[in-house]
Formats: structure tokens, C-alpha cells, sequence
């Protein structure tokens, strides 16, 4: 029987049997007519749609259910992620046997309801061993709670309850703004209309605890009823008054509401017989269980502007009085009157239309604020909010309201604790800084000897143009403004001293340092002068310190993968002090509840509700949990929500405002959003374009798994490293198995990747999304594997940075810098030209100084040596704790004798308190004097230090285009720089300053550039400064453009080898050469092109 065969395959939704049922019936061409089998193809496709949309309805339930079930603690990240990693699998419109996809659905679902009941008999369990201890009404309450299947309320009630914290008053489910509006508002106004006269009655009873239809008196506490009343009387009393001597009655009436310590000032210039306007100063709110809209608490840190109005103004008038008043200040508006519903509804309207924000509080507010038990200030935000436009949201994810902060109570412990975490490390937005912060706020506690300084140290360019070290000089700065440290004080052992000190005063006092953006710090601490062993040692004076004054003394680094990196290396001084903490998403420890808390509770309070209730789950979902995601898409909902171009509610009915699944659906559409969050994903993954390679490659092989319908657990290690090896080997310098699960344990801790046994996996199936299409993954690793290897911190090679203008870097390497602010004593001599950027070496020494433990001294008066004898001798004569750098600059007119006197004064130099260098700037001609020196004066000369100005290596270079902001680090625009600049100084600042207002034109500057040298060399002449008789030898090198031996040189010139000697020795120490084999010199590209 077909027909039979056929109902049975669609009934089980195999529609690749029905399709061949067909097919086999149409190739016999018996037993169906033509019609009937055109008939059973409709019925197919009828079918076959109705099964897609079943199954569309089956994954979007089972979804929901999922995050519904991590929320409440049930599921494990792995296992949601799993589940749905199962659900992304199924495309509905792909899928012709539906029946494996519904089984793996009802697997899945039976399993939830399994979880859901073993977590509730377990809470049932637990509540039954803790019932001496918990109070009965408490148990009660958690009972009921599992009664109704609401694990997330009855596991957050019991924690509290063992904990012996009161339950909150109806968490979650007491709604004060729906048992005011409309309801109470449309009977309380009824009432009072008809019994206008019996406004004292009403005062007393009141006071007395009796209440009147709609007002119930039955569960306000005697004296809170009192309380009350007065509030009311006061009311009606400054509602009668007119603008006349008010401030005492609003006093009392702020006080009723709950506000403290209220001062008034009024503004004469602004008020009228019908209004007063007044300053309005209050106790600052801080707590989020009070109010969760920083606008109206602790931003505006007690500060307030009041508008009394009387005779009933319509709600255009109220908006057109505040609009002239600054909004930087919140606006609270007392209408002694009352305002219906629908006037209430019109002036919701009016501030979405005008997104405008102010809290309107009325007659009928005040007497629905007397019959509440509890606070009245959280009750008024509550009922008031909904009428006006606020979005309490961050875009920016480091500096979060106190009241917006959620979660990461442990963390905050830790950190805090003497004993807790030196290490906090995690992707980028991820809630780091957010965290840091919200410790100082929380605990920075000066009057009892608490300090908490939250420093940012690439703010302080410690690590990025300033060398490890100098981070003392940021901690004593910072702390000189708490009055830890006397200035000026740079040593390190002399801040110790006085840290020390201030501790020792009293057992209780302590400082907490919380050094954020800590990776360049970290990178250099373990690279600088890591060849003598000698790396990590400011870490290493800082965990003295620590350790010394028994922890209370401490620092917390914070960090992207190099504070990782520090955290797992047994070699580093802190790898011990402390378990290193990762701030990932808000998953596992509670943090889910926090979480959805960070969702719904703004949104309450300003009259929205998600229907379902368990909606919210879905933007948990969409964001990964993680924080600063969460934020940016409730930021973006609710601007979707208020734009007054679409009406997604009905203002005759609203507030309050109903969510549904569509307008997060829509909002979630909005491309900006979706532009957003995926950029704010490959933040972390171009911290270290490995993990963008690695990314890509798993994401593509999963797509490619996907499409032949391979279920997969994950990707070994040993794949990646063969994916990753064959495509990128210059990228990967440790090719070891090790270092790619290192490399892979690191994209766990920044959120990035999951771990299932011995298997990595994307983090969630939709970071896939986030990466892009098929074909713009394919693309994207097409175009990582043409990119550089990442920087690398070498202090051979990076520059400084001046702090005031980040385009400009030091003619010197940090490690030229390093030696010369060595602690030890000596003289030095400086050669350079002009193109090295040799002028400016006195202010990038000046600036090293500065932000450094040494001083810096300039003998530039001398002008013979005897003088300059006299002058160095009084200047070490001089009494000095801090460390000296003595310069002789180009404009003195020194030769060799006054390097060999300054050397005899500073041997014979033996304190030890502070040291001293003496360094001389040589410039072309004295180094063509230095060259030239006679032979018994060349032998005493060969003790002295010489440093040369030499072009920037590649890897300065991409720092600096990276940092000054030139656009994507391409490899043809670093060979580009150096077919023209050579990389030298001078001219990569020329292209720098021109390009500092517009880098995208770059490009166009460095044409420029190199049209004029190449046509008009003689500019650049000035730049080389060539003593005259090094010219010939250097246009015999350049014409013949190829390595070259002294005997040939002198060949070709018929000049003595000893005079090409001392031109090669000064073309040398100038850089303007290279030795290129044993007996060879090359000259420089840019030096050839303008000498030739």
C-alpha cells in the first residue's frame, strides 16, 4: 500500500523517503495517475514545511530552556555549551529526516527535566538538613519557591538563609509599580475628589495606621505610619502655601521620602509665583537596593535640581520649565497636585518623544508611598522612573557605576585579601578595570589607614616608552597624594623606607596598589637584561616589599596575556604570592544569577517587564555572558525601545512596557550592534595574532564538519600545531607540542576557546558568527599568513616615546638608555649625525631624566679645558643623594683631553651614595677629531664607552606605526618605510609630523619624500654633515654599490689604505657603514643615494 508507506514516512518526518517513494512511483509510471502523484508532492511539501517549522519552534524552545537552566545554576558552561553546540548543528532548512534531530530535542529536553529535578530534591535536601538553623517563615518562603519549580529564587534564598541573612521583602516578585499604577492612581483620585474636605482625617488615621480604600494602613509599623503622615501633612501644607517659606515643609517631606540631611538653595532668576526652582543638596546614594540608575544616585553625588509647581500645569508646560535647566544635574519635580492616568501616560510619551529625563512626584505618589512598610526612597525610583527616559547602561566597559557593577564577589575578596591574588588576567572587555575599580571604591578608606590606588601603567607609558623601573617614580607620585611619601623622592630603596614607615605607625593601616594594563610592564620585566640573569627585577623588589611588611603592602597586576604569561611562569617572583585569577564570563560561582540581575533590574525600574519572564536568558545567550556585552546590548535595546521614529508600544497602555522575544530579536537585528559586539571580540583575538590564526582555523574546520554533518568533540592539540605550522611557520617561534597548548590554555583564560578532555573547541558555536563567513575566514587566513611574526619586546631595538607627543621616539635604544642610567660610574662619548636624529638627544635625555632616578646636569659654559676641569671638579665637589648624568653637549667645544680629565676625576670619585656618568655628543666632525687622534691618546681613549645613533631595526618601526596609529601593520608598508627613510630617525619623524593630522596619508608623504631625495639630494646633504675628506671614499662605495675592502677603496682613490682606514672607522662609528664580511664594508642605501 503506497499511500499507507507514504503517511507512515511523513508521520516520522522522513522526507528523504518520501521523496524517493515519489520518485520510485513517477520511474514505474503505474499504480498513480499523473494528478495523484502531483497531489502527493503537495502533500510533501506541506509537510516538509510544517516539519522545518516544528523543528524551528523545537530548537528555539529547547534553546531558551537551556539558558534558562544555566541561569539557575543546573547546567555546567560545558554542558550548555554542548547542548547547544547540538542545537547549531540542526539547519531546519537543510534537513529532509527530521526524526534524528527531534530525538537528539527530546534527548536533550529529558535531560533538563532530570536536572531540574534532581537540583530541586537536592535544594529540598539541604533546606531539610539546615531547618534548625533557618527561621521558619524563611523556610516557608524557599519551599514555595520549589513548589513552583523556581530554582534560581530557592537557591539564592537558601544561600542567604544558612548565611543568616534576612530574605529580601518579595525578591523578585513584589512589583510596587503595578499595585500603584493604574489602579491605585484611578481610585485614590475618585476617592480624594469626592472627600476634598477630609484631607486632616485622612492625616489622622494615618498616623493612627488606618488606611482608606485604595491606601492599606495594615502592614505599616506604628512609627513608620507616623512618619507618614507627617510626610503627608507637609505635603498638603506646601501644596497650599504658594511658593512662600516652603523650604521647611520640603524638608519634611524629603525626609518622609527618605532622602537625608536635605539643604535647599532657591533660584531667584528662575522661579515664578507658580514655581520655585531650588538647589538641592542631599546625603549621596550609593546602593543599588535603593536605586539602580546612576543618573539619580551616585553620579549625581547628592546633588539634585527641584521644581515645585502648583496649578496644575499640563505636561508641555513641565517639559518646556525644564528644558532650560542644565541636564548635567538631575531634575525631581514636586506637582502639588495629581496627575491622572492618562496624564501620567502623556507624559511618558512626551519625554520619549523629547528623551527627556526627570522624576515627577505627585499627590497620588506621596499617599502610595505612606502605606509602605519599607523604605520609601526605593518605592518612589520605583513608581516614578517609568515616566521618563534613562538609559543606565555603559558602552564602555572600564569605568561601571557602583550600582551597575554585578558579580565578581570572590574575585573582589581576593583581591582585596592580604593573602589573595597578585595576578588577575582576561580578554579584552571582559571586566578587568571595571573590577579594579569597583575594589578602590568599595574599600579605598583613608581616615582608617585603608589605601586603595587604582594606576593605569600604560596610561603611565610604563613598559611602552618608559622603561620597568620608572614604575617606582608612578608609585611614589601617586602615593605623595596620600601624603605616604615626602617629595621629591625617586630611589626605590627611599620608598620602600617611607612605605615602610607610614605602615609601621599602625597594625591596621595598609595600601593596596592595583596596577592595570600591566602586560608591557611584565613583558620587559622578563626580558631586560634576561641574558645576565638579571630579568623581573622590579617585580622582585616589589615582592620584598610585600613580603617584608607581612602583606600589608601589596600589589595586584592586571593584565591581558603577558599578566597570563607571568602567572604561569615558576621563574617570575610573583608566580607563588597568590593563585592567579581569570576574569572571564559571568558563569559558574553565582555569577549567572548576577548576571541576569545586571539585565532585569534596570530594566524594572524603568517599567519594562520580559514576557516570558525568562527572556532575558536569550541576551545572556547572545552575549556569552559577558559583561561588557551585556551591557552594550541592553544599551542598544533600550535605545531601540525609546526611538521615537517606531512605536513598539502602545502609549494609551503603557507604561509599563512589555519586552517580548521580538524586540530583542530586532535590536539584536540592528547592525550596529552586531558591528559592535564582533569588534569587541577581535579585540582579544588580535592581542597576539596567533590566537586569530588559531581561531580561524578551527572555526573553519568546524564549518567544513558541519556541512558533511560530522559530529565532532573538539581539535587535539597536535592538529593545531600541524594546521597552524603549515600555514604560519614564521609566526610560530616555539614550535614545540608545549607551547601550542600553551598557546591554547591562554584563548581558555581569554574567553576564547573551551576545553573537553583533551579536546579544544570554540568557546560557544556562536563565535563562528563573530569570525564571519566561510569565505571570510578562508580570506582572513589567506591574509594572516602573508603578516609578520608579533613584536617582541628587545631592548636592543624599541625607542622611547616623549609622553607629550607619542609619534616622536629617542635617537637612543632603551638599551643604550640601560647602560648609560647604570648604576655605576664613568664617561661615555655619544657619536651621531644629523639624520639619526642627533639634536634630539639632549631632550630625550632630559625627558629620561625626569621620569627616572636621576638627575641630569648640563655643562655647556666651558670653553677651554682648564675651565671645564674647574667645572667638572665643582660639580662632583657637590654634595647629591640621587644619581647624576653630566652632559657635555655638541655646542661645547671639547676634544679628547676633556674625556681623559673627566675620566681621571671620576675614578678617583669613591662615594657611594649616588653615582655619576659623564657623557659627551659627538657629532660628525668630532668624530672625524676622535678618528684622528693621535696615537698615544687613542690607547687612553680605548677605556671609554662609545655609543653610536644608528637607523631604527624593523621591529622599531612597526612599534611606532602600530602606536602613532598608521593603519594595518602590512609588511609592504614597513619595506616601503625603509626603501625610502633607510629607517632613519630624522626622516621617519619628517613623515611622522606630516602625517600626525591625517595618518591615512601616509602614503602620499613618503612619495613626497622620496621624489625630493632623489631629485634634489643636495637638501638632504645637510642631514649627513660629511667632513670633506671622507666624501671621495664614500662616492667610490656608493657608485659601486657592493661590498668593498679598504686595499680596494684605495685602489680605486690611489689614496693611502691609511686614510680610507679612518673614513671607514668614522663612516662606522656614524653608521653609515657595515661591515659585511670579514674584510668588506657596505654603505648605507640612503647615504649612497645622497652622496652619488
Amino acid at each position: 500500500d503506497w499511500d499507507k508507506a507514504f503517511d507512515e514516512q511523513c508521520e516520522a518526518g522522513n522526507h528523504l523517503a518520501t521523496q524517493r517513494l515519489i520518485g520510485f512511483l513517477k520511474e514505474a509510471q503505474r499504480n498513480k495517475t499523473p494528478d495523484e502523484l502531483k497531489s502527493l508532492e503537495t502533500r510533501r511539501e506541506n509537510n516538509l514545511v510544517a516539519c522545518r517549522r516544528s523543528l524551528e519552534t523545537s530548537i528555539k524552545e529547547t534553546r531558551e530552556q537551556i539558558e534558562r537552566a544555566t541561569v539557575e545554576g543546573r547546567l555546567t558552561e560545558t554542558e550548555r555549551l554542548n547542548w547547544l553546540s547540538t542545537l547549531d548543528k540542526m539547519v531546519p532548512a537543510e534537513i529532509m529526516d527530521f526524526q534524528p534531530s527531534e530525538n537528539a530535542i527530546t534527548d536533550i529536553v529529558k535531560q533538563l527535566k532530570n536536572t531540574k529535578y534532581k537540583h530541586i530534591q537536592k535544594l529540598r535536601y539541604e533546606l531539610q538538613e539546615s531547618a534548625t538553623q533557618i527561621k521558619p517563615d524563611d523556610s516557608q518562603r524557599i519551599k514555595a519557591a520549589l513548589d513552583k519549580g523556581d530554582v534560581l529564587i530557592a537557591n539564592e534564598y537558601l544561600a542567604m538563609a544558612k548565611a543568616g541573612s534576612p530574605l529580601p521583602e518579595n525578591e523578585n516578585t513584589s512589583d510596587a509599580f503595578s499595585d500603584f499604577f493604574p489602579h491605585f492612581v484611578e481610585k485614590l483620585i475618585k476617592v480624594l475628589g469626592q472627600e476634598r474636605t477630609d484631607r486632616p482625617r485622612n492625616i489622622k488615621d494615618i498616623a493612627n495606621g488606618k488606611g482608606f480604600s485604595p491606601l492599606d494602613m495594615r502592614q505599616v509599623p506604628g512609627a513608620q505610619a507616623k512618619t507618614a503622615a507627617k510626610m503627608l501633612k507637609a505635603w498638603l501644607a506646601v501644596q497650599h502655601q504658594m511658593g512662600n517659606n516652603i523650604v521647611d515643609g520640603l524638608r519634611k517631606i524629603l525626609d518622609g521620602i527618605g532622602f537625608q540631611n536635605s539643604e535647599f538653595t532657591l533660584q531667584d532668576g528662575s522661579s515664578t509665583d507658580r514655581h520655585r526652582w531650588f538647589e538641592m543638596r542631599v546625603r549621596p546614594i550609593r546602593n543599588r537596593d535603593t536605586c539602580v540608575i546612576p543618573t539619580f544616585c551616585s553620579t549625581a553625588q547628592g546633588y539634585y535640581r527641584l521644581l515645585c509647581l502648583w496649578e496644575r500645569p499640563s505636561e508641555e508646560e513641565i517639559l518646556s520649565l525644564t528644558a532650560r535647566q542644565a541636564r548635567e544635574i538631575p531634575i525631581i519635580v514636586f506637582y502639588f497636585g495629581w496627575l491622572t492616568t492618562k496624564r501620567r501616560r502623556d507624559l511618558a510619551y512626551l519625554c520619549r518623544e523629547g528623551r527627556r529625563t526627570l522624576l515627577v512626584v505627585d499627590e497620588t505618589l506621596i499617599y502610595f508611598l505612606c502605606g509602605e512598610r519599607g523604605l520609601r526612597l526605593p518605592i518612589l525610583f520605583q513608581c516614578a522612573f517609568p515616566f521618563t527616559v534613562e538609559n543606565p547602561f555603559t558602552t564602555t566597559g572600564s569605568n561601571v557605576p557602583v550600582e551597575m557593577f554585578f558579580g565578581r564577589g570572590w574575585q573582589r575578596d581576593s583581591i582585596f585579601d592580604r593573602f589573595g591574588t597578585n595576578l588577575i588576567y582576561g580578554g579584552r572587555q571582559l571586566g578587568k578595570t571595571a573590577l579594579l575599580r569597583e575594589v578602590k571604591r568599595q574599600s579605598h578608606n583613608p581616615d582608617e589607614g585603608i589605601i586603595v590606588l587604582w594606576i593605569d601603567l600604560k596610561a603611565e607609558n610604563i613598559g611602552i616608552s618608559r622603561p620597568p623601573e620608572e614604575i617606582w617614580l608612578v608609585i611614589a607620585q601617586a602615593l605623595q597624594q596620600e601624603g605616604i611619601i615626602s617629595p621629591p623622592v625617586r630611589q626605590p630603596d627611599t620608598i620602600n623606607t617611607q612605605i615602610q614607615a607610614w605602615l609601621n605607625v599602625h597594625p591596621q593601616r595598609r595600601i593596596l596598589l592595583l596596577l592595570d594594563e600591566a602586560d608591557g610592564f611584565l613583558s620587559q620585566e622578563a626580558t631586560d637584561d634576561n641574558q645576565s640573569g638579571n630579568s623581573f627585577q622590579t617585580l622582585t623588589r616589589l615582592k620584598n616589599l610585600m613580603e617584608t611588611t607581612e602583606r600589608r603592602f601589596k600589589v595586584v597586576f592586571a593584565g591581558l596575556h603577558n599578566v597570563q604569561r607571568t602567572a604561569r611562569d615558576i621563574n617570575t617572583p610573583l608566580a607563588h604570592l597568590g593563585t592567579p585569577v581569570c576574569i572571564g564570563p559571568m558563569l559558574g560561582d553565582g555569577e549567572e544569577r548576577e548576571a541576569r540581575k545586571l539585565i532585569t533590574l534596570p530594566f524594572f525600574m524603568l517599567g519594562y517587564r520580559f514576557v516570558p519572564p525568562d527572556l532575558p536568558n536569550r541576551i545572556l545567550g547572545l552575549t556569552n555572558y559577558y559583561p561588557s556585552l551585556i551591557q552594550l546590548f541592553c544599551w542598544h535595546l533600550l535605545e531601540h525601545l525609546t526611538d521615537k521614529n517606531k512605536a513598539h508600544f502602545d502609549a494609551k497602555e503603557s507604561p509599563p512596557y512589555l519586552i517580548q522575544a521580538h524586540h530583542i530579536d530586532e535590536a539584536y537585528q540592528r547592525q550596529e550592534l552586531r558591528k559592535a559586539i564582533i569588534e569587541r571580540f577581535k579585540w582579544t583575538l588580535n592581542l597576539d595574532p596567533r590566537y586569530r590564526v588559531i581561531a580561524l582555523q578551527i572555526a573553519l574546520e568546524s564549518l567544513e564538519k558541519r556541512q558533511q554533518g560530522i559530529l565532532y568533540e573538539g581539535f587535539e592539540v597536535e592538529w593545531v600545531k600541524t594546521e597552524a605550522l603549515s600555514l604560519w611557520p614564521q609566526g610560530f617561534k616555539d614550535k614545540t607540542y608545549e607551547a601550542f597548548r600553551t598557546l591554547l590554555d591562554e584563548m581558555i583564560g581569554l574567553g576564547v576557546l573551551r576545553k573537553v578532555g583533551e579536546f579544544y573547541d570554540l568557546r560557544s558555536p556562536n563565535v563562528i558568527n563573530l569570525l564571519g563567513t566561510q569565505n571570510e575566514i578562508e580570506e582572513a587566513l589567506l591574509d594572516a599568513a602573508e603578516e609578520q611574526p608579533p613584536l617582541v619586546y628587545e631592548a636592543a631595538s624599541f625607542r622611547r616615546a616623549l609622553q607629550s607627543d607619542n609619534w616622536q621616539r629617542s635617537p637612543l635604544t632603551w638599551q643604550q638608555e640601560s647602560d648609560l642610567f647604570a648604576p655605576q660610574n664613568g664617561v661615555a662619548v655619544l657619536f651621531g649625525a644629523p639624520i639619526a636624529g642627533l639634536s634630539d638627544v639632549k631632550p630625550f635625555l632630559e625627558c629620561a631624566v625626569q621620569s627616572s632616578l636621576w638627575d641630569i646636569e648640563v655643562l655647556d659654559s666651558a670653553m677651554s679645558p682648564s675651565e671645564f676641569q674647574t667645572q667638572l671638579q665643582n660639580t662632583l665637589q657637590d654634595h647629591h643623594t640621587v644619581s647624576k648624568l653630566i652632559l657635555i653637549p655638541l655646542s661645547a667645544p671639547w676634544r679628547e683631553k676633556w674625556v681623559l680629565e673627566a675620566n681621571k676625576q671620576i675614578q678617583r670619585k669613591r662615594s657611594s651614595k649616588a653615582n655619576v656618568r659623564v657623557l659627551f655628543i659627538g657629532g660628525c666632525r668630532e668624530t672625524w677629531a676622535w678618528v684622528n687622534t693621535e696615537v698615544d691618546t687613542r690607547q687612553a681613549l680605548n677605556s671609554i664607552t662609545r655609543y653610536s645613533l644608528q637607523p631604527w631595526q624593523e621591529t622599531a618601526v612597526r612599534h611606532w606605526m602600530n602606536d602613532a596609529g598608521f593603519g594595518h601593520d602590512a609588511p609592504n608598508s614597513r619595506q616601503r618605510f625603509d626603501e625610502v627613510t633607510g629607517n632613519w630617525g630624522h626622516l621617519l619623524h619628517e613623515i611622522g609630523s606630516k602625517s600626525k593630522h591625517a595618518p591615512n596619508r601616509w602614503t602620499e608623504h613618503l612619495d613626497e619624500l622620496e621624489k625630493e631625495l632623489n631629485q634634489s639630494p643636495e637638501k638632504g646633504l645637510p642631514q649627513l654633515d660629511l667632513v670633506d675628506d671622507a666624501v671621495p671614499v664614500l662616492k667610490v662605495m656608493g657608485e659601486y654599490s657592493e661590498p668593498m675592502s679598504l686595499k680596494e677603496i684605495a685602489q680605486l682613490l690611489e689614496q693611502p689604505e691609511e686614510l680610507v682606514e679612518k673614513v671607514i672607522e668614522w663612516a662606522d662609528l656614524l653608521s653609515f657603514v657595515k661591515q659585511d664580511k670579514r674584510d668588506t664594508w657596505v654603505l648605507d642605501k640612503i647615504v649612497s643615494r645622497l652622496v652619488c
